[in-house]
């Protein structure tokens, strides 16, 4: 075992900040978060920890930066958040998505 050392993994396909996290089976999802120029994003990568490799899943309903998810029951729940308009503010959600 190696102690107190970082490791490197393969990029994300996209470049995003503030996506929201959870584990579920050996795997990591991201959901969403902000793009190019904060624009919010409503796709979702997963990182597969045995073939070490990034892949897409289906795309949420919603555009979400900032959103919290959760693990639960063999099901991921992610909520809150919002999307960046056009004019430059950004829509609070309340909408809890599975």
């Amino acid at each position: 075992m190696i102690k107190n050392k970082w490791l490197t993994r393969p990029s994300l396909h996209t470049a995003r900040s503030h996506p929201a996290t959870a584990a579920w089976r050996d795997k990591i999802f991201l959901f969403g978060g902000g793009g190019p120029g904060f624009k919010s994003l409503n796709t979702v990568e997963v990182y597969d920890l045995k073939t070490n490799q990034w892949s897409f899943r289906s795309e949420m309903p919603t555009l979400r930066s900032g959103a919290m998810a959760a693990t639960v029951n063999d099901k991921i729940y992610v909520m809150g958040g919002g999307f960046k308009k056009p004019d430059g503010r950004f829509q609070f959600y309340n909408i809890c998505e599975i």
